[in-house]
């Protein structure tokens, strides 16, 4: 069972000296320019029978935006 633990901290050392840098950077500034090119993208003005309206906000999983319905298929009373 020792043998187990040595092997997985020799190959988690081994992980660690191949990263170089990457570890000491900050993950914001290797993936700043995904952000900048998600600005960028030109959205359609309607997906499917939606109409985007707004964007409300975005986070680290994605981005929210607000849409109604556009085709009059479907009304609240």
């Amino acid at each position: 069972m020792m043998k187990l633990y040595v092997k997985e901290v020799e190959s988690l050392l081994a992980a660690h000296s191949e990263a170089n840098s990457f570890i000491e950077n900050k993950a914001i500034e290797d993936v700043a320019h995904l952000f900048i090119e998600q600005d960028q993208v030109q959205l359609p003005k309607n997906i499917g029978a939606y109409e985007i309206v707004r964007k409300i906000g975005q986070g680290g999983m994605g981005v929210v935006y607000l849409a109604k319905r556009a085709d009059k298929e479907y009304e609240k009373m």
